[in-house]
């Protein structure tokens, strides 16, 4: 299944949450042990401990209001993302 993901720094609003949030990573396993399609943490105060870590699938970002920057790195991390 080909999925776009949105690179590492780019900005979004989320539903059910106020503010600001930053991507911070993909394929992410929060503590219960359940994947997610993203981690993020609060824009602009950025990471401040596991606690302020975000974890959520796609379906829940309402907006981006800024698309993080793209290279040939993150279409091969994208590509190899999306075989496995």
């Amino acid at each position: 299944m080909d999925r776009k993901r949105l690179p590492v720094g780019s900005i979004v609003t989320v539903r059910k949450e106020e503010g600001l949030f930053m991507i911070i990573g993909y394929e992410s396993e929060a503590e219960n042990h359940d994947k997610y399609d993203y981690c993020l943490v609060e824009y602009p105060f950025g990471y401040k401990g596991n606690e302020n870590i975000l974890f959520l699938n796609k379906d829940y970002i309402k907006e981006v209001r800024f698309e993080g920057f793209k290279t040939k790195s993150f279409d091969n991390l994208n590509e190899f993302l999306n075989k496995n």
